[in-house]
Formats: structure tokens, sequence, C-alpha cells
């Protein structure tokens, strides 16, 4: 190059920034004007001697010797074109590998392709195509000086090329995803086989174990994959169910209750030691045979009838079904062996096994408890005709004596002749009490209800036997509610049940002392307390109160006399009002029963239009 022209260049503010460049700095000046032949890049280094800067050294290219020297070091496989910021560019063709220049009329059609794909000139690289071939721009800033010095790299490829390299691409994919879909499907057989293969056998052992109800000859348990974890897991299983079954058949085996299985035509299939005990002939003796012959003549009819009724219920399909009792307490006849009969109590509850239905039944030799109730019921009657009848004629005889007589009597057999009519007064209560509980029991006692005011009916039976109060000397205090109280009770039993709660608070209150009664309302129900100031209930004899004989002092030299049963009596009559009653009590301080009754409120008429 001219030494006038570098010295022009050196002129610029080039010289001034390669002198204050690093010792290991470079400054590269790329010419900025018309590209061709003869253009050149300037690079420039400072020179230093000791540390100092003493000079400029310059280097000159030739810009367009630089580009084919990249371009050949990359060795590119498509044809490249490297475009200077003029628009100028150098063509390289890979089969040739000659450079050709290109102007800026030759490159208007790519520079148009490449100003469409990037508007706006700042994307690092775009696609572009055209009918021929297929292309990649690439921008690579070389300075970022302003303006940026960049070129342009345009990779090209023939489009029948590019298409053929895909589907060569695309065949060998699809053989690869083939042998691959084919080999994980072979893979996949073989570990299928390999697993499955002791399921057969496994269902085959199930199957057997099932029918004849033993165990599987052999599980895989012994493998360490699915199939083995099955096989423990069945093995498991029928080994808990085999525990079952024996505690099951040992609860059977031992349980005090006869226990007989029979299905939809009265055969029997099970029937345990303890209905061996109760009918004398062994297990192997009835099974398989209708249980009609458990039976007495001539009661085969009315098994049958029964039988039939309970076959009514509800079908396989009904699980709610499953295990309901259908007969309970049943008493009936049935027939030893030895031809005797007893009274036995029968409750039958059905199940489904399948489509069959199966009847099981508890049964309970109760021909003692019915000697037992024969007797009570000899003894009730006794008691009612043998000894109530002569009580009342001699209590009866006993009053009018002391209405008549008692003046003409000393002291000492006046005392005698009170003691004696009290004593068959409290015996003929007794005699009543024990009669009413076996009406209650037996589900005989009468019941007259009628709508009744509660404070009106409390307050006349207190007044009618005021003379509890005399007697015990205490105060009976009614405190009536503030509204009329309606409910539905029979006044006489009523009576009695408040007359019993009445006698025990008097009895059991000190002398001096005073008895209540509140009548009140708590929602829907009606309230009556009576709280007593004695000693209050001990602890260990609150839960067994309303037991029948139930008395706190239970001795032969307890100070207050009664029954025991006027509680228990009490309970019963409330219960049949549908009400309850219950205590609070507090050692020292008293006891207060309460009467809960519901309410009946009575609805206004509706008058007619």
């Amino acid at each position: 190059t001219a030494p006038e022209r570098l010295l022009r260049g050196l002129e610029t503010p080039d010289l001034a920034r390669a002198l204050a460049l690093d010792p290991s700095g470079i400054l590269v000046v790329p010419e900025r004007g018309r590209a061709g032949p003869g253009r050149v890049v300037r690079v420039l280094v400072s020179a230093q001697f000791e540390g100092a800067t003493v000079g400029v050294v310059e280097i000159t290219l030739d810009y367009a010797a630089l580009l084919q020297a990249v371009v050949r070091s990359v060795r590119p496989a498509a044809a490249v074109l490297v475009i200077d910021p003029a628009g100028e560019a150098i063509s390289h063709d890979p089969g040739s590998g000659l450079f050709m220049p290109l102007g800026r009329a030759q490159m208007a059609p790519m520079l148009a392709q490449i100003a469409q794909a990037d508007p706006g000139g700042a994307a690092p690289n775009v696609a572009l195509a055209d009918a021929v071939t297929v292309a990649r721009y690439q921008r690579v800033v070389l300075d970022t000086q302003e303006p940026p010095f960049a070129l342009g790299v345009v990779a090209r490829h023939p489009r029948v090329e590019v298409f053929a390299a895909l589907g060569a691409l695309r065949t060998k994919l699809i053989g690869i995803g083939a042998v691959l879909i084919l080999g994980s499907v072979g893979v996949a057989f073989l570990a299928a086989t390999w697993i499955t293969e002791a399921l057969p056998r496994m269902t085959a052992q199930l199957r057997e174990a099932a029918r004849s109800g033993g165990p599987p000859v052999h599980l895989p348990i012994e493998r360490r994959d699915e199939i083995g974890d099955l096989a423990r897991s069945f093995e498991a299983l029928r080994r808990r169910i085999v525990s079952s079954e024996a505690r099951a058949q040992e609860v059977i085996e031992t349980v005090v209750d006869g226990i007989i299985t029979i299905d939809g035509r009265g055969i029997i299939c099970d029937y345990n030691p303890a209905c061996e005990r109760l009918f004398g002939y062994g297990r192997e003796e009835v099974v398989g045979r209708d249980v009609g012959m458990l039976m007495p003549e001539g009661d085969g009819s009315a098994h049958q009838a029964y039988l039939t009724r309970l076959s009514r219920g509800p079908g396989p399909g009904d699980t709610r079904g499953v295990g309901r009792t259908v007969g309970r307490g049943r008493d009936l006849v049935a027939r030893r062996k030895d031809g005797s009969t007893f009274i036995l109590e029968l409750s039958v509850s059905h199940t489904h096994y399948g489509n069959q239905r199966f009847f099981t039944g508890i049964l309970r030799d109760i021909t003692e408890r019915k000697e037992m109730e024969v007797m009570k019921n000899e003894f009730v009657s006794t008691v009612n005709h043998e000894l109530r009848t002569p009580l009342t004629t001699i209590r009866g005889a006993l009053g009018l004596l002391k209405t008549t007589s008692a003046h003409l009597l000393d002291a000492k057999s006046a005392r005698l002749l009170d003691l004696s009519y009290d004593s068959c007064g409290r015996l003929a209560h007794l005699v009543d009490d024990i009669l009413d509980m076996e009406k209650i029991e037996a589900g005989k006692m009468e019941y007259r209800l009628e709508r009744q005011e509660i404070n009106t009916l409390v307050r006349e039976i207190v007044e009618r036997h005021t003379s509890y109060a005399d007697q015990y000397d205490v105060r009976f205090t009614v405190l009536c509610a503030p509204e009329p109280l309606h409910c539905r009770v029979d006044p006489s039993r009523f009576n009695q049940a408040l007359v019993n709660l009445l006698s025990n608070a008097a009895k059991f209150s000190p002398r001096g002392g005073e008895v209540i009664f509140a009548i009140g309302r708590e929602g829907e129900s009606v309230t009556i307390r009576v709280t007593d100031q004695g000693p209050g209930i001990p602890r260990e004899f609150r839960d067994k109160i309303f037991g029948k004989f139930a008395q706190a002092d239970a001795s032969s030299t307890r100070a207050r006399g009664g029954s025991g049963l006027g509680l228990n009596i009490a309970r019963a009559i409330i219960l049949a009002f549908e009400g309850e009653i219950t205590f609070t009590t507090r050692i020292g301080q008293g006891t207060t029963f309460c009467i809960r009754l519901p309410r009946d409120v009575e609805l206004p008429l509706q008058r007619s239009a």
C-alpha cells in the first residue's frame, strides 16, 4: 500500500487508540469503504521498550484473502456466502473449492429475503428457503464500535439433498423404532410367559382346595416376584381363614347351647356336641336327615309350616338379611332319641351361600325353667286365694275390734291390737305388691289412660295420704306449676306409683323434716320431683335401687320396713305411661326422685267455614 495512504490512516484517531493499548492489546481497523480487490484490514499493535510505549506497529491484511482462509479452515460441506456490511459477498463452492466475489446487485434477492425474515436485523440467525435451496443465515458481530462491524454468513444446501437426508434419517429412525418395538414385544412376551406360567397351576390348586376343603398342594411362595408375593398372600390368607375357622369351630364345640343348621328343605347340615347332649343322637346319625326326626310325631306339619314361613324372608340379593334373626324365643316341644320329650327355646337366624338359603337354630333346654314358672304360678295362685282372702278378713276383723272395743282393753292389749292391725296391713300390702309384680312381668297389668291435669292429681294424692306424714312426723309440701299441665295416665296406677315414692320419702326423712312435691315443665315433658331430707342412698346400692326386693338395709334388724318392691313397681308403671323415673342423691342431704312424663297438648278444634 502507498506510504501516503498509511500516513493518512495514522493521522486518524486510530493512532491515539493504538498508543493507549496495553502491551498485549490489539486494535483491528477494517477499511470502511467499497469492497473489492485490494481492500485491507489494518491491525495496530503498540510497540513496547523497557515497559514504555515507543510506537505503533501496523499490520495490513488482504480482506478477501483473510475471508477465504477462514472459510478453508472450516471446510464447509455446504455452499457458503460471507456478506460484508456493504452488501457485497464472497461465495464459496465446496465442490470446486473456488471463491467468487458477488456484487450488491447479485446479492439483492438474498438480502431482500434476509430482510423479510429478520426485519429489525437483530436476530442472531434465521432460516431461509426457496424453491431450490434451504439455507440458514448467521449474523456475526466482529466490532461493536459505532456503527458496529458485522459479517453475515449464509450456509446453503440443495432442497433435494436436504429432503433426501431427512428421508434417509426417517427411514433409519423407523427401522430402529421397529427393531426396538419388536424387541420390546419379544422381551415382554418372554417376561409375561415366565411370570404367568405359574398362574394356571395356582388357579387349579386353589380351585381344588376350594372344592375339597383342604389346603393347596403347593404354592410357589419361594419365588421372588409378583407371583411369589401373590402366592404368599394366598397362603397367609388361608392360614388366617383356617385359624378363624378353628376358633369358630372350638366355640361351636364348647358352647352350652345347641346349634343346628338346616337348609331350605329342612335337611340337617350341621349339629354341635351340645345338640348331641340334648337329643341323644350322634352327629353322624342326624346330618343329612330331615329335622322333623327331632320333633314329636304329629308336629311335622306345624314345623313345615313354620319353615315355609321363614323361607318367605328376604332373597339372596338382600344382603341386609344375612345373619338376621327371624325367629326369637320360640318355645317348642322336642323329642330325644329315647322317645322322651322336653321343652326347648329356639331362636332362628338365616343366611345365604350362593343361591341357597340356610337356617341356624340356637337351642336351649328350658324344661327346668318352665317347671319353675309352673311352681311360681301355683304359688301366686296360692297367695291370691289362700292368703290374700284370709288376710283381708283378719284385717277387717281387727279394724272392727279397734273401732268398737278398743276402750274395753288395757293399754298392753290395745297396743298388741294396734301392732296386729298394722302388721296385717303390711302383709296385705306385700301380697298386693307381689301380685302386681307378677301381672307386670306377665304383661297382664291393665292401664286405663285418661287425660289428667297433673297439678290437681298430685295435690289430691298427697292430701289423701297425709297419714304417712302424721305417722313419721314430717310435712308434705306441694309446689304446683304456674300453668295447667296435662298428661295421659291411669289415675289409679299413677296414685300407686306416687304413693310408693311418697311413703319412701316420709319413711327416710328425719322427724320434723319436710317432703316436697314440685311439679314443673321441661320442654315437652312434665316433671314431678319428690325430695326428702333423708340420709341419701349409699353408693353401692344405687345401681340396684329399682330391682326387686331391693333394700339398702336388708337385715332383720332394719329400722324401716317395706317389701323392696315399691320402686320396681313404680318404675314399671311410669314406663307404661311412656315416661321415666330417675333419682339424684347426696349422702347426708337427701334424695330426689323425678318422674318425667310426656306432656299431652290438646289441639284446638278447627272451625268450619
